[in-house]
């Protein structure tokens, strides 16, 4: 009883609060009505507890331990035609429902055992036949599973006093004892003078679906849900209406608004086999949940993605500051991770919360359709990405390809490449422009669609948390993880890494109109002071303003040449060569086999001296110029490299 005290307290607490918010918000009138009479009937349920708490104290332990063995079907029974026939065709007036009561309570007192009706009587002696005290005393019973005790108590209130509330819960607990041809006159007595009461229809309606009338039954739960829309109830029984006549949708939205209303882990069970597709927060009620926010971004502000060269100097500070943000969020909450575990005597303390269990079954719902939700976002995404990818490579490609063509065909002259490389630096400048364009297109768009359901979740998680945590430590503990989840998920939101201003390329080094290319040295002829040729051992270096060589001595192996100017490079080979160079060279190589490679590095001659016979693997005993050997480099020498 006290925990069922706590609990109405506080949903009572909780409905004020958003009355409150609704209020100053200025939302529909007719939101506000449903919580302001969702709160009216809290408070008389709140009020009848309460009595009965005061009463429950003095019934004897025979009555309260005494459970029932009766238990009803969670079907729909077929329909039961001759009590419905049986039923008043008009409503009973006073006197004709007095006389209704006490026959129903004599004919009650034949059927239940002598020591249940012995009971009762020293309750009703007890209670000074105070008939809203007796009848808080049978709502009491039925709660400690004594049905029989509970509907002779509360018919025996409604004989004494025609209050509309023991009236209603008489009639509810014919029904919950399968008697709801007994219900039925009652309730329909109090519906005349209350047709908008939510609690009466629910009732009504329970009582003809009990007799398998589910047209009226539903006609009376439409009622109901119009003047509250998430009873748990009405809404829980039209579902399993709507299930029996194979309506599943209908059933389903039927269970949604169930379990918005109240949790019930036969419907949740329901729901978690039969659901099929899931909204973000489709158990809450949105216009009563919609306001409350835990998350306020202050000064973690999503910095613009780049969207050219130009404009990373001024983005990317912001980027680098925004991820920085995170990191010390995270770092900040990390903390109080560490700081609040939880001791096994904690959770020994902690107890259940009654919300627990509610509130787990939530974060389970929503946390799958969160998760689906994110996947379906990722994948369209990856998709998106793969897609842009392919593109740009296609397109880069071509752009290298071109650039090659334009730089081979410029032959030996050094300002033709120098230019075609300047202007091949501007194209892939303005074709990064392109992309980084496109890039925060699909960026800002991947932003759009998960920032406000991130944030949703994260604010459901947190006030699910605020109203079932059995301790604040806990609450500290499980809190702080989200949050640290959900920062983490900002820094999807930015490319930071394209906007980098240092890898931006520097065109103006190639642009021939400042100066030489520094890459070639611009010594003149007749001013250049070295000619230089130094024996070292077994080998000779040569160097002067237009090359640099190295030749090995007696035994030669190999030897090399650099053209300054030219940027070109000579690798020969000669006597006692051997497979040095696999793939390419084999051992019966003579003489001297000669490659050269242009300025980039790609292989352009190929050729063989005097007496060289076939030493190349798959060319020709003689290898014109322009051969190409198909290897880029990485070619590895034994001994030390000079170069």
């Amino acid at each position: 009883m006290k925990q069922a005290v706590n609990e109405i307290k506080n949903q009572i607490i909780d409905l004020e609060k958003q009355i409150t918010e609704a209020k100053k918000n200025k939302e529909d009138p007719e939101t506000i009505k449903s919580l302001e009479d969702d709160l009216k009937q809290l408070k008389e349920q709140l009020l009848m507890i309460e009595k009965t708490a005061k009463t429950v104290g003095g019934v004897p332990a025979s009555l309260l331990n005494d459970a029932s063995k009766e238990t009803s079907s969670t079907g729909i029974p077929a329909r039961k035609s001759a009590l419905l026939n049986a039923l008043p065709k008009e409503n009973l007036n006073q006197a004709q429902l007095q006389t209704f009561l006490n026959n129903l309570y004599a004919d009650l007192k034949k059927k239940i055992s002598s020591e249940r009706v012995a009971d009762v009587q020293k309750i009703i002696a007890l209670l000074e036949n105070d008939a809203a005290s007796i009848a808080g005393s049978g709502v009491a019973a039925w709660y400690n599973n004594a049905p029989a005790q509970a509907a002779l108590l509360v018919t025996y209130a409604a004989t004494k006093s025609q209050d509309p509330n023991t009236l209603n819960n008489c009639g509810a607990i014919m029904n919950l004892c399968s008697h709801e041809e007994k219900a039925i006159p009652i309730l329909k007595y109090v519906l005349a003078t209350h047709p908008d009461n939510s609690t009466v229809l629910n009732n009504l309606g329970q009582a003809y679906a009990g007799l398998g009338d589910k047209q009226t039954a539903m006609m009376y739960f439409a009622r109901c849900i119009q003047q509250s829309p998430n009873h748990p109830e009405a809404n829980a029984t039209a579902a399993k209406i709507e299930e029996s006549n194979g309506n599943t949708q209908k059933a389903m939205e039927y269970t949604e608004a169930s379990l918005r209303g109240a949790y019930n882990e036969e419907r949740a069970e329901y729901y978690d086999n039969n659901k099929k597709s899931c909204k973000i927060n489709v158990l809450f009620d949105t216009k009563r949940f919609g306001k409350t926010q835990f998350f306020d971004p202050g000064s973690l502000q999503i910095p613009q993605n780049c969207r050219d060269w130009a404009s990373s100097e001024s983005v990317y500070p912001y980027q680098v500051d925004f991820n920085n943000k995170i990191d010390a969020i995270s770092k900040k909450y990390e903390g109080i991770v560490v700081a609040n575990q939880l001791t096994e005597q904690d959770i020994i303390n902690m107890g259940e919360s009654p919300f627990n269990k509610a509130a787990l079954f939530k974060k389970k719902v929503i946390g799958d359709c969160y998760a689906q939700r994110k996947y379906e976002l990722y994948e369209k995404l990856l998709e998106d990405e793969r897609k842009l990818v392919a593109q740009e490579q296609v397109e880069r490609k071509q752009l290298d390809d071109d650039c090659e063509k334009k730089s081979l065909a410029c032959g030996m002259n050094m300002e033709c490449k120098d230019r075609v490389s300047y202007e091949c630096c501007q194209k892939r400048v303005a074709m990064d422009n392109k992309y980084f364009s496109l890039w925060a297109d699909l960026s800002d768009k991947y932003t759009q669609n998960n920032y406000t359901e991130d944030v949703g979740y994260y604010n459901s998680l947190v006030y699910l948390e605020a109203v079932s945590s059995e301790s604040d430590k806990a609450l500290a503990l499980t809190t702080a993880t989200y949050t640290i989840v959900f920062v983490n998920n900002f820094s999807g939101y930015v490319l930071s890494v394209l906007c980098d201003p240092a890898r931006k390329p520097d065109c103006e080094k190639l642009n021939p109109a400042n100066k030489q290319n520094t890459n070639s040295f611009d010594f003149k002829d007749a001013q250049c002071p070295i000619n230089l040729k130094i024996p070292m051992g077994g080998m000779k270096v040569s160097l002067s303003c237009k090359k640099f060589g190295i030749e090995v001595g007696q035994g030669v192996k190999f030897g090399y040449e650099k053209d300054f100017i030219t940027r070109e490079s000579t690798l020969s080979m000669g006597v006692g060569v051997d497979a040095d160079i696999p793939g390419i060279l084999d051992a019966k190589a003579k003489e001297k086999v000669f490659v050269k490679f242009d300025a980039n590095n790609q292989p352009i001659d190929v050729g063989l001296s005097a007496e060289a016979s076939i030493g190349i693997k798959g060319t020709p005993p003689i290898a014109s110029a322009g051969y190409t050997m198909g290897m880029n480099s990485g070619f590895n020498f034994s001994g030390t490299s000079p170069f």
